[in-house]
This record gives structure tokens, sequence and C-alpha cells, in this order.
């Protein structure tokens, strides 16, 4: 689903934005180049790669209940050099991203004892601050690509709730757990940008954290990531 929402909002967003660069002929010397300072922010989708174990050896019936969407925001700064056509540098920035949620109901075999096991599992607080190395190609009359690479340093959170409940005697045992993973990971993002006055920019970015398909469950593992944001980013131009 994410996915869908993604190359329909990238298409859009393409056909916006070239419509908003057609060249003004009038106007063509105050093409904004964008070097120096500048600060951002974007907001938009995300959601963090996450999967419900399954495992055919232990014959477990189970249901997942999950919720995996929400929204994302990242505030940044950074420096470009160049030239009128390419300019390169260096990006600071601290991203938030959505909960994971899921409601698990276990079922175990039909045996002596079957066991029932109903838990909320959240992964929360999944955050990143990032340094990456930007490189942006201005194309006449206002557009402009660009790509972002580096490392984040990742921090992701869960935490467990719910009971146990054993058939045979009707007891249900609380069960509550947390725990919070740090990782260095790669991040990469790849956008689009349109000058829309001097000074500003809108933009779009898709980025990933190259992270590891997380099976819930799994505490060892900090996930994959993806977000979809629009963003605007003003340059501080003389």
């Amino acid at each position: 689903m994410l996915r869908n929402i993604i190359i329909g909002s990238v298409a859009l967003a393409v056909s916006t934005l070239a419509f908003a660069a057609q060249p003004d002929v009038n106007n063509v010397a105050n093409t904004i180049i964008g070097l120096g300072p500048y600060v951002g922010i974007q907001a938009g989708i995300g959601g963090l790669d996450t999967k419900f174990p399954s495992d055919k050896k232990a014959a477990l019936s189970s249901y997942s209940e999950r919720v995996r969407k929400g929204a994302a925001a990242r505030l940044f700064a950074g420096y470009l050099w160049g030239n009128n056509r390419l300019q390169y540098g260096a990006e600071i920035g601290v991203a938030r991203y959505p909960n994971n949620i899921y409601k698990i109901m276990i079922i175990a075999p039909e045996e002596e004892e079957p066991i029932q096991v109903n838990l909320k599992l959240t992964y929360q607080d999944y955050d990143n601050i990032d340094l990456l190395g930007v490189v942006r190609y201005t194309f006449p009359f206002k557009m402009n690509l660009f790509a972002k690479a580096g490392a984040a340093y990742v921090t992701q959170k869960a935490k467990a709730t719910g009971f146990v409940e054993e058939e045979k005697d009707k007891i249900e045992i609380p069960v509550t757990d947390s725990y919070t993973e740090h990782r260095e990971l790669l991040k990469a993002a790849v956008g689009i940008g349109c000058n829309m006055i001097k000074n500003l920019e809108v933009h779009l970015t898709y980025s990933h954290i190259f992270g590891a398909t997380l099976k819930v469950g799994n505490p060892d593992v900090v996930a994959n990531v993806d977000a979809l944001m629009a963003g605007a980013t003003w340059y501080f131009l003389d």
C-alpha cells in the first residue's frame, strides 16, 4: 500500500513541479541557484518494515492486526557549494517516524493444556540523527534533482503488553516487556525540487534507511524504514 502511495505521489509531484517550472522568458536572469547555508522542514508519511512471524514448525494458529502507517517529519540544515548547474554539500538532520502497532493472538495446538497469548506490540520512538552528503543538479528555469546519502544514528524502542491465558485453569498471566536498540545505519534519499520564489524551494523526497526486515518479537533487529515527505528549504542568499 505504501509503495502505491509513493509511486502515485511521485508522479503527481513531477507533473506539478514541471508545470510550475515552465520558463519565464522575462525573468531568466533570476533563476535561483541556492548556494551557501540553508535550513528546511519536511513532513509526510512513513513506515517501518516489520513482518508478523510465521512458525510452521510450531503449528501455531495466529492472528495479527497491524498499523504500519503514519506521519513522519524531519528538520535539517546544510551548506551547498558549486556552480549554476551542479551543486554539492553536506546536511545534518533529525527525523521522527510513526509507530508500528500489532495486536497479536497466538493459540497453541490443542494438547493437554492449550495456551492463548494476547499481546499488543508497539514499535515506537523510531528516531534518527543523520549526516548526509548532497549532490544536486539544477536545470534552467527553477527545477532541480537531488540525491543524498550518508549515515544515520537510529533509536528504535519497542514495548509489549498483554497476557497469557492457560485454558485449563483460566489463569491470566500479565506480560510487560520493553527494549531499546541503537544502530548506525546507511541512509539514502532522492528527490525533485522547484524554486518558487527567491530563497525558497519546495521539494518532494523519498528516503530509505537500510536496516533489516524486522520480524515481530525479535529485539535484536532495527527495521528498514521508508518515507515520502514534502518540504520546503530556505536559502540564506545575499
